[in-house]
């Protein structure tokens, strides 16, 4: 059962996809059309907690079109 919080982040949240619904991501035909992917972490890099952090990101073409960053 949804609380008041959950309700309001969930209207917050169609409101939003309504009101982008038409962006999309723009291709244009070149010679440089290619997928790249980077990835980076470490090994229980922060001094605090002693946790490791990972991202990547990858590219079609010059646009990203996934990434992410987590610790």
């Amino acid at each position: 059962e949804p609380n008041q919080c959950q309700w309001i982040v969930a209207k917050h949240v169609l409101r939003y996809v309504q009101g982008t619904f038409d962006y999309g991501l723009e291709y244009k035909k070149t010679d440089q059309f290619f997928f790249q992917g980077y990835v980076d972490s470490d090994h229980a890099g922060s001094v605090d907690d002693r946790k490791s952090t990972t991202g990547y990101i990858f590219h079609l073409g010059s646009r990203p079109i996934s990434w992410i960053s987590k610790k």
